[in-house]
């Protein structure tokens, strides 16, 4: 069987648990997931000064370079993207048939919570449990508006692109990159043979507690959800 995909771009947003999702896939022989290397603040975390020898003025003269260089490393190569990533690369993302596209979404309430924490704490990342900061935080129902049709915006233009082109993704949420057998169909979806055999341990989940403890204004928060029209979502 020819190889179909020579790279992969997994389509997300901050607390979706792409994190996760990578440290799971990279798990396997010869796939490699080189992170945020299109984020407009770095190269894929706050320490990373170079990423296949290019620098972040590099990548902010000329993001296709990086793109070309991925692309050509040994084995199957991708990257995480979010809608705020640098936009001149994402047609280019988008049209290429041989890069797999799989759009990992999260419920926006339990993404906007999330976030927010996180904000406030600053741990972006857990590797033991004994590190996990409780904390409670405030529903802004216009904020979360703005964050909501952000990411429809940005989903619906992945739909409507991926039906231009004729071209189809592998869809999962947060809980299905929880899932053995989910992540080894989306193994076989990108075209490589090994699987995995677990789910990946080196990162825990941040907040785990029901999400009327994790808002301090939770009433407030629920007749604000109510008034969305959540049918939208689903477009």
């Amino acid at each position: 069987m020819p190889e179909q995909f020579n790279s992969f771009v997994i389509f997300a947003e901050m607390r979706t648990g792409s994190n996760l999702l990578e440290a799971t896939l990279g798990q396997v022989a010869g796939v490699t997931c080189h992170g945020e290397v299109f984020n407009p603040r770095h190269l894929g975390g706050p320490k990373v000064d170079h990423v296949l020898g290019m620098t972040m003025a590099d990548r902010v003269a000329d993001p296709m370079v990086l793109w070309d260089r991925l692309r050509a490393e040994p084995g199957l190569n991708g990257i995480r993207f979010f809608h705020d990533h640098e936009p001149r690369i994402i047609d280019t993302l988008l049209r290429d048939p041989r890069s797999a596209k799989i759009v990992l979404t999260r419920n926006p309430v339990d993404c906007y919570v999330s976030l927010k924490i996180a904000s406030v704490t600053k741990k972006w990342r857990l590797g033991d449990v004994k590190d996990r900061v409780p904390r409670a935080i405030a529903f802004n129902s216009e904020e979360f508006e703005t964050f909501l049709s952000e990411r429809q915006a940005f989903q619906v233009r992945l739909l409507n692109a991926l039906q231009v082109t004729g071209q189809t993704a592998f869809y999962l949420d947060y809980e299905d990159s929880q899932d053995i057998d989910v992540i080894n169909g989306l193994l076989g979806f990108l075209g490589v043979e090994g699987r995995v055999a677990k789910i990946s341990d080196t990162l825990v989940r941040q907040n785990p507690e029901e999400l009327s403890e994790k808002v301090r204004n939770f009433p407030e928060m629920e007749a604000a959800l109510a008034r969305i029209d959540w049918a939208n979502l689903s477009r």
